[in-house]
């Protein structure tokens, strides 16, 4: 029972432990007059991003600030659009400063890892998404090496750590988180450096070496302050009651999980109670304001009623008219396409007839050719027998010139007239049954003219059992069974 409650309220608990910001912005950079953006970063490193963005606008919205400033400031609101996942404005606004002008090393060092760490927690870029916090990480290591922005270092370490410890590279993965992790502790950077610890530690997890991995927490643990850090202590008991979970050590990770429970609580009560008191302060403003307006409206009212139910009569009135108006074009329209439809229907019926009758002339004609063909062959044979070996050979190169313009003139005439009145039929007929032979294929387009045994046997100048053998092996070819009518079947083919 005890392990149930543990898994329950571990999974309610969960927070995704990602790639944090890099809060400490280098005290060396900011003039002794930006003591503003100082306190939005302490807002941000404490996980209250609506403060820091009411604080921001309040800077942005000034006349008087120089160029370098005003963009920091767009960077830390990127970063508090960040913590509140809203990632596209985040993004929107590091991507105008990366491709803008006259943007500073630090500025455009810190929108790199800015973008890097947004790309880290969001869907944005989906297949490629790491491969961008890499490159983004990468470019804004680059610079501050090169400039000695030693935080930004860090923190494109944190992020280069973190990718890859997600995509298991674990060897790699430790070497940048080490180096991030150390590296922010010697520069005072505190709370990225517990961030960073969850980190080192979740890679020395996968690696199974819990030793190393409640070292790390430990460590944590020790550096920041419980009371000012709630939320980065919140993450380091999430991550211990993790540990002894997978120790097996239900009773620790309940502790850690009720201590958690407990400063999650206290967290969002803080945050909630703070907005609700400037809430009511924005709330009593727009209430006076609120009734200033309406005093301002009320003689107003009556004008504006009596106004807008003329133009509401007008507009009515025009609608009318159009709808009529629109109404009466569309039944024009309509009866003039149903009478061209009309025309259009009767030209096609009228060109079918013709092409039908010009298909039966033509079928007819082959049949009348292939008779009189038949007629002549027993003739030539008997002159054949009687005939000298000159005229044998003069015979039987008529005979042959008679049955090739038999096989493909008259042929090709009624093919050219059956594809016309049927266009689509030997596609058709073709990818569906692509084994048929060509004599086979011309048996079809006689099928389905529904012509006899006999025409067929005279126009193709075979036996009338040639044809029946014929047509039982096209009735096998074409998965016919013996109720299935053959001509009935291929006029379903068009």
């Amino acid at each position: 029972m005890l392990r149930i409650l543990v898994l329950f309220i571990f999974s309610m608990l969960s927070i995704p432990l990602i790639a944090d910001s890099n809060i400490d912005i280098e005290n060396n950079y900011l003039s002794s007059n930006d003591s503003l953006i100082k306190q939005i970063n302490i807002h941000l490193s404490h996980s209250e991003p609506d403060i820091s963005i009411a604080m921001l606008f309040e800077i942005i919205n000034k006349n008087k600030i120089n160029t370098d400033t005003l963009t920091l400031c767009k960077i830390l609101l990127s970063e508090a659009y960040r913590q509140k996942r809203e990632y596209k404005k985040g993004e929107e606004i590091l991507l105008n400063i990366i491709n803008g002008d006259a943007v500073s090393e630090y500025n455009l060092a810190y929108a790199y890892n800015r973008l890097a760490a947004i790309y880290d927690e969001s869907s944005l870029l989906k297949s490629s998404r790491y491969d961008m916090v890499i490159k983004y990480s990468n470019l804004s290591f680059a610079i501050s090496k090169k400039n000695g922005f030693d935080n930004l270092k860090y923190s494109s370490y944190n992020e280069i750590g973190y990718v890859y410890n997600i995509q298991g590279d674990f060897a790699k993965s430790r070497i940048y988180l080490d180096s991030a992790y150390y590296g922010f502790i010697r520069e005072g950077a505190i709370e990225s450096a517990i961030t960073t610890a969850i980190n080192l530690s979740n890679v020395y997890y996968n690696i199974g070496n819990l030793k190393e991995a409640k070292k790390v927490i430990e460590e944590a643990i020790a550096l920041g302050d419980v009371d000012n850090q709630k939320n980065l202590y919140l993450r380091l008991y999430l991550q211990k009651a993790k540990l002894y979970k997978f120790e097996g050590d239900f009773e620790q990770a309940y502790t850690y999980l009720a201590k958690a429970r407990r400063m999650q609580r206290s967290f969002y009560t803080d945050r909630i109670h703070m907005q609700i008191n400037k809430m009511s302060a924005v709330y009593d403003l727009k209430l006076k304001e609120a009734k200033i307006i309406e005093e301002e409206h009320k003689n107003k009212i009556h004008e504006q009623r009596q106004l807008l139910l003329i133009i509401v009569s007008i507009v009515l009135f025009l609608v009318i008219i159009l709808l009529v108006f629109l109404i009466n074009q569309r039944k024009k329209l309509q009866l003039a396409r149903r009478k061209e439809i009309e025309v259009e229907n009767n030209l096609l019926k009228e060109k079918l007839e013709f092409k039908n009758k010009e298909l039966t002339l033509n079928t007819m004609n082959i049949i009348r050719h292939s008779e009189f063909v038949s007629s002549l062959v027993p003739e030539l044979k008997e002159l054949y027998l009687k005939a000298t070996t000159v005229n044998k050979r003069l015979i039987a190169n008529i005979v042959q010139k008679i049955n090739m313009h038999n096989k493909t003139e008259l042929w090709d005439d009624f093919y050219r007239t059956f594809t016309e009145v049927n266009s689509s039929f030997f596609d058709t007929l073709n990818k569906q049954f692509p084994n048929l032979s060509v004599k086979e294929r011309k048996l079809c387009a006689l099928l389905k003219l529904e012509m006899n045994t006999k025409d067929i046997a005279s126009i193709t100048n075979t036996s009338t059992r040639g044809v029946e053998t014929a047509r039982l092996r096209l009735r096998k070819k074409l998965n016919l069974s013996t109720e299935d009518n053959l001509c009935v079947f291929l006029r379903k083919i068009s």
